[in-house]
């Protein structure tokens, strides 16, 4: 097939997130819990919107996630643990995700990948890589999120995992690349980051030797 006449090559290297021209006012803290909920007011230059806005964000900061392969066996690793939203929202609280968590102060995101991944699945990374960052919920969060992918030893892999000081109750599922293929296209995942690394692991199965290499 023909490229359109009108197609820039350069179109898609042009096609990225960019700085706004935004004023932001000072963050009113509107609820403390675990974790801050804020509001700004905002005045954006060139916006067709008169005056300024006002947006709430929660702040979420920094979190990793990881998508824990093991080679051998051709297996990933997910978890399964309880959301409230989930639950509010769909009524079905238990859902299927992959093992993440936040950052903490005085850890590398590959620090926290490391430690994210042992004590909600059980399993220590033999290696890991990371692969891109995402905003989970940019509407109204400013969580970001870097992905990583882990070789593991899926033997490692314990019934009930998660850390404890943090009201955490995991419990880690093996499945085949083959039946996360199959999970993912049924549609029964609903956890946003748990459907782009599943994404991810499909399109690129075939080069984890080399990634993980």
């Amino acid at each position: 097939m023909n490229a359109r006449s009108d197609e820039n090559p350069d179109q898609a290297a042009s096609l990225v997130d960019l700085p706004a021209q935004a004023q932001l006012s000072e963050p009113l803290n509107i609820g403390r819990g675990y974790r801050d909920y804020q509001r700004y007011d905002i005045r954006l230059s060139g916006s067709r919107i008169a005056g300024k806005i006002e947006r709430d964000v929660l702040m979420s900061g920094l979190t990793v996630g990881i998508v824990p392969v093991d080679l051998v066996r051709g297996e990933v690793v997910l978890i399964r643990q309880f959301r409230l939203s989930g639950h509010i929202a769909l009524d079905k609280g238990a859902m299927i995700e992959v093992p993440a968590g936040r950052v903490a102060a005085a850890e590398t995101p590959h620090d926290a990948a490391l430690r994210e991944c042992q004590e909600e699945t059980g399993a220590i990374p033999r290696r890991l890589r990371s692969l891109f960052e995402i905003m989970p919920a940019p509407a109204f969060s400013d969580e970001r999120m870097v992905l990583y992918t882990a070789l593991i030893d899926a033997a490692e892999v314990k019934m009930h995992a998660g850390c404890s000081d943090e009201q955490e109750d995991t419990a880690p599922i093996r499945i085949s690349f083959d039946v996360a293929a199959e999970m993912l296209a049924n549609g029964g995942v609903h956890n946003a980051t748990a459907i782009i690394a599943l994404q991810w692991l499909i399109i690129n199965r075939e080069r984890l030797p080399e990634i993980l290499g």
